[in-house]
């Protein structure tokens, strides 16, 4: 009988640790979910315009140009080349924007990581337009190479634009 008594009482035991463990380990994800989403509730204000958002809508024009022609076999060179002033015009115009809203220490800071973020570009296209050659890749070389480029450049766009967020 009191090797019965000692495994129930065991058992009681174990099950009560895993139950508090389970209980600790649940108040604990909770705590960091909060802690986690708390910065991202605070920093952005509601009522200001979605930049990131706006400048998506506005791309989305050339890219369905792109993809059309791609789709039907034709040249991309066109509407990539399109894209390209568009995305170049859009990266002018976040950096200004930008700048504009910063002191003279924080604008310098800005000048200086946009040309070494353009020398990183200019690095990033010597490489694309070295891998991505139509004996590699045939006739899709083209539109795989300028999606790349296209990318770099847009990604930057969105990274100013969401800096420009914290200045509305």
């Amino acid at each position: 009988m009191g090797y019965l008594y000692e495994r129930r009482l065991q058992s009681l035991v174990t099950k009560a640790g895993i139950e508090t463990m389970a209980k600790r380990f649940l108040t604990s994800i909770s705590v960091v979910f909060c802690l986690h989403s708390f910065p991202a509730l605070t920093l952005d204000n509601p009522d200001a315009p979605d930049l990131v958002a706006d400048f998506a809508a506005r791309s989305a024009a050339y890219e369905a140009r792109i993809d059309e022609a791609a789709g039907k076999g034709s040249n991309v060179v066109g509407p990539l080349a399109d894209y390209y002033r568009f995305l170049d015009e859009e990266l002018n115009r976040a950096y200004e924007a930008l700048s504009i809203k910063l002191d003279r220490k924080n604008r310098s800071d800005l000048i200086n990581s946009q040309r070494k973020w353009i020398a990183f570009r200019d690095s990033e296209f010597k490489f694309i337009s070295g891998n991505w050659t139509p004996d590699k890749f045939g006739d899709s070389f083209r539109l795989s190479s300028g999606n790349y480029r296209a990318s770099l450049v847009k990604d930057r766009i969105q990274g100013l634009l969401n800096y420009l967020k914290n200045y509305r």
